[in-house]
C-alpha cells in the first residue's frame, strides 16, 4: 500500500529522502465528507488526515523536521486502509470491542516507523509502510525517544477551532469547506484568553504557559 505525502513547505517542497524514519503523528484534521470520482462511480465519503513529523535526520533546509501527511476514508471495515495501517502501527489487532467505539484522537502523539520511497518519477515521497517504532536504548535499557517539535492539532469539523482552521493550507482548508458538514454553519470566532498581569520584571513569558505536558507513549493505543 502506498500513501502519496509530501513535505510541508512554500513553493516548491523539499523532497524527503527514501528511508526508514522514526516519526510522531502531531496532527488529525477531519475533512469532513468528501466527493470521490472513480472508477466505480461516484461516492461520497468522511475524510481524515494524519500528519506525522520526521525526527529523524536529515532536516528541511530551515531546520525544521520533514512533516508528511496522508488521507484516510474515516473507516475501520476490514478492508480500509486505515484499519491496515493503525493494527501494522500498533502491532496488533482490534479486538471486536475496540472497533466498535475507536477514538482516532488516540494516536495523536504516538512514535511510528515510516518507510518512505519515491514515485518513479522521482517527484513524490510516498508511504510504503507505517509500523511499531524501534528505539535505540540507554544504559538503563529504557527507551531513547526523540523530543516532539510541532504542538499536538486536532481540528473537528463538527466542533472547529478556527484557530487551527487558519492554520492549515488553503488546500486543506478548501477541502473542509467543500463538505456538506460545514455547510452554512457560523463557526465560532476564536477563543481569545484574557491576558495575565505580570506581577514582576523578573517573570518570564514562558512561565506563563499552563498548557498540560503531550503524553508521549510509545503506543498509546
Amino acid at each position: 500500500m502506498g500513501l502519496s505525502v509530501n513535505a510541508e513547505a512554500a513553493g516548491d517542497f523539499e523532497l524527503i529522502p527514501e528511508d526508514v524514519y522514526i516519526a510522531r503523528c502531531y496532527r488529525i484534521i477531519d475533512l469532513g465528507t468528501q466527493t470521490e470520482t472513480g472508477m466505480y462511480g461516484t461516492k461520497q465519503k468522511k475524510k481524515v488526515m494524519l500528519s506525522w513529523e520526521i525526527l529523524d535526520d536529515p532536516k528541511m533546509e530551515d531546520g525544521r523536521p520533514f512533516s508528511v501527511h496522508s488521507t484516510y476514508t474515516a473507516s475501520l471495515g476490514e478492508k480500509a486502509n486505515l484499519r491496515k495501517d493503525l493494527e501494522s502501527w500498533r502491532n496488533k489487532d482490534f479486538t471486536e470491542q475496540e472497533l466498535e467505539d475507536f477514538d482516532l484522537r488516540n494516536v495523536l502523539g504516538a512514535y511510528c516507523q515510516l518507510t518512505i520511497v519515491h514515485s518513479k518519477n522521482g517527484k513524490y515521497a510516498n508511504v510504503k509502510a507505517v509500523t511499531k517504532a524501534k528505539f535505540a536504548k540507554n544504559e538503563a535499557g529504557e527507551d531513547i525517544k526523540p523530543a516532539l517539535v510541532n504542538p499536538n492539532v486536532v481540528f473537528d469539523i463538527d466542533e472547529p477551532d478556527m484557530k487551527v482552521f487558519e492554520s492549515l493550507s488553503d488546500n486543506v482548508k478548501a477541502k473542509i469547506m467543500s463538505a456538506p458538514e460545514w455547510g452554512s454553519k457560523e463557526p465560532p470566532a476564536p477563543k481569545v484568553e484574557p491576558s495575565k498581569p505580570v506581577e514582576s520584571e523578573n517573570v518570564k513569558i514562558e512561565d506563563l504557559d499552563t498548557s498540560e505536558p503531550v503524553n508521549l507513549d510509545d503506543i498509546p493505543f
